[in-house]
């Protein structure tokens, strides 16, 4: 196992991360942790931050995370400080965040077209004002489409 940044530059990262990895055959499975981050305006396009990812107190203001998949991740505020996490205006079209654990974020008008969030839980502890639904699968299933266009009715699973 290893530890290190992983494929980051560490001034430009500006927070805790701690990164492990070890090598399954041709895969790798990465536990991170990534603590109090500043990532605003970050291009995260088709990021892969899945399951064994914690992105806690991140700041993602304005972050281009478009077709990124974090399914099983959990995303919200730092236990330690209580800062919440920060996807505000984050562009998230197409993302999957499919089971993934979501809670005290600030998610104020994120664009989630044609996101998956099937199975995620917490969203009912976010701010979703302003969220733009478009072609949104919902947590329980239900395309945001029948559903006046939101998914803020249908956030139980």
């Amino acid at each position: 196992m290893q530890s290190g940044l992983f494929g980051c530059n560490e001034a430009s990262f500006r927070c805790q991360a701690v990164v492990s990895w070890k090598a399954f055959g041709p895969w790798v499975r990465s536990e991170v942790a990534i603590q109090g981050c500043s990532l605003e305006s970050a291009n995260l396009t088709d990021a892969m931050l899945g399951a064994g990812y914690a992105v806690q107190g991140a700041n993602l203001t304005d972050a281009d995370l478009t077709g990124a998949n974090l399914t099983d991740a959990l995303i919200g505020a730092d236990l330690a400080t209580g800062n919440p996490a920060d996807l505000a205006d984050a562009d998230m079209e197409g993302a999957n965040l499919s089971g993934a654990t979501v809670f005290e974020v600030d998610m104020t008008g994120a664009f989630l077209n044609n996101a998956n969030l099937t199975g995620a839980s917490g969203l009912e502890t976010s701010d979703l004002s302003g969220v733009v639904w478009d072609n949104t699968t919902c947590p329980d299933g239900m395309n945001s489409n029948d559903d006046g266009d939101t998914c803020v009715n249908n956030l139980g699973t």
